[in-house]
């Protein structure tokens, strides 16, 4: 159970969590933005036909995905829904998408089977560009403190012959005035991966067993480590300074230190599916299929 002494603050079905200076966005069977400093519900957004995840813009827009293939684009000033954008049905539904930093372009996957592409989205406009980047069956994008550079993991089979056998590409992804750059970084036979992030100049990747790999930016293994778990990794989190990992599972959320390997909190949760450090690593964000939380770190 959670010390309910280190609950600051509970709100509602949370299967992902984004969230800017001010709010954050809680996407289940509805859309809900909240205040993140006291949780206090701003708007809830009821007629969006089945959220998956959302983003917020640095123009003070939230951009909420869905699994039919559009992008919604909600004023937060305004508090309304102000634009639709529909892709074609080859969307890939199952990724998270990022925004450049200028808030132009959404970049996500484009699922052409069996493959998936990057696919790049120009809000204003809605037209798509695509990239190839060869046989990824998934993949995860992220966005850096460098404003215009940005990672992809691609995860790739050996053969046709034995497709559970995968391994990760690595590529930086460069945007400028001449459109966007892919470049191929490195290759890690990590096996099969369940979850991927990024952060402070680091990778960390969770398998389906119980290990955690840790890489450079160079895709070179910098650490690892195995522990005991009860349930399947559906999201994990490196802390804003590096020093910590956030991992949720279906029954429990953990927070370790990545020097000693230690579990420093251990929450029981039904169904965790998302969790984030904020704040300066002070405190995390908990989403789960019931409800969500916000707790305090000592």
């Amino acid at each position: 159970m959670i010390d309910k002494t280190k609950i600051l603050y509970t709100f509602g079905k949370s299967y992902d969590i984004s969230y800017n200076q001010n709010y954050f966005c809680c996407v289940g069977i509805n859309v809900n933005i909240y205040n993140l400093s006291n949780g206090e519900l701003k708007t809830k957004i009821d007629n969006i036909r089945h959220p998956i995840c959302s983003r917020f813009t640095f123009a003070k827009n939230l951009i909420v995905k869905t699994a039919l293939g559009d992008y919604y684009i909600y004023d937060l000033d305004a508090m309304k829904l102000i634009k639709k954008i529909t892709v074609p049905h080859k969307f890939d539904s199952t990724t998270e998408f990022i925004i450049t930093s200028d808030s132009r372009y959404i970049i996500d996957f484009y699922y052409n089977f069996p493959h998936l592409s990057l696919m790049f989205i120009e809000i204003d406009t809605g037209k798509y560009n695509i990239i190839e980047i060869g046989d990824s069956r998934k993949c995860h994008v992220f966005s850096t403190e460098f404003e215009n550079t940005y990672y992809v993991v691609s995860s790739c089979v050996k053969s046709k012959d034995s497709p559970q056998t995968k391994f990760q590409e690595l590529y930086e992804l460069t945007y400028n005035c001449r459109g966007f750059e892919l470049k191929k970084m490195n290759t890690c036979n990590l096996g099969k991966i369940s979850t991927v992030d990024y952060n402070s100049k680091k990778f960390v990747f969770a398998d389906y067993g119980n290990k955690i790999m840790i890489l450079d930016i160079q895709g070179e293994i910098t650490d690892k480590f195995e522990y005991s778990k009860t349930g399947i990794i559906y999201d994990l989190k490196l802390s804003n300074n590096g020093r910590y990992i956030a991992i949720a599972e279906s029954q429990n959320v953990y927070v370790y230190d990545l020097n000693s390997k230690q579990c420093i909190y251990n929450y029981e949760v039904d169904y965790g599916c998302f969790v984030d450090f904020f704040d300066n690593d002070t405190k995390l964000l908990i989403g789960m299929w019931n409800k969500g939380y916000c707790v305090s770190l000592d």
